[in-house]
């Protein structure tokens, strides 16, 4: 009894932290991703998609667009639906993701080019659903067990340039990393080589 007792608080505060903040446990090799031609709000795109991916373990799922629109930060946009169309056709174009372990193979991959969407559908009977289907050569990318950074997609709704949401990915990638100078500052290095 004594157990029950205690669990409960514990799992009282997990669905508190959910409410309050809106995480992405966001693969290391996608936030390093080369995706430079991806705008703002595919970025953003890519993420919620992530994390109902991480929720639900499906890569073929339906998501309201009133919810899409939500996680986008578009409330006060009445073109919504094209502009969510524009976002997630973005992401049917292939990027550079680097550095990670290919789970099949085995191998250490050095750069790998593939698309997050494999698919995208609104039916006419359910036009406030869409359904969406990631890309299985993505997910690929996604079994890695290690390397993942945390994200609150509630703080990084507020970016409003590609540049300053890649930054705060970056900070937060390798902000816990034994790399600390001092309390706010520290070293990163990379090496380029041919």
């Amino acid at each position: 009894m004594n157990k029950k007792k205690a669990s409960t608080p514990s799992s009282a505060l997990e669905k508190a932290k959910q409410q309050h903040f809106d995480l992405l446990r966001k693969n290391n090799a996608i936030t390093d991703a080369k995706n430079g031609e991806l705008s703002l709000g595919a970025m953003k795109a890519l993420d919620a998609i992530l994390q109902v991916y991480q929720e639900k373990q499906e890569t073929k799922m339906h998501l309201e667009l009133s919810l899409l629109r939500k996680k986008l930060g578009l409330q006060n946009n009445n073109a919504y639906v094209e502009r969510i169309k524009t976002y997630l056709l973005e992401l049917k174009l292939p990027f550079e993701l680097r550095d990670f372990n290919d789970s099949k193979s085995g191998k250490k991959v050095s750069w790998a080019l593939t698309s997050f969407l494999q698919d995208v559908k609104s039916y006419k009977e359910s036009q406030h659903l869409i359904e969406i289907n990631i890309s299985e050569n993505f997910l690929d990318y996604l079994v890695e067990k290690a390397g993942y950074t945390s994200i609150d997609l509630s703080m990084s709704k507020k970016f409003k340039t590609k540049f300053g949401y890649k930054i705060y990915e970056m900070y937060l990638r390798y902000y816990s990393l034994p790399n600390r100078e001092a309390n706010e500052l520290g070293i990163i290095k990379k090496i380029l080589k041919k």
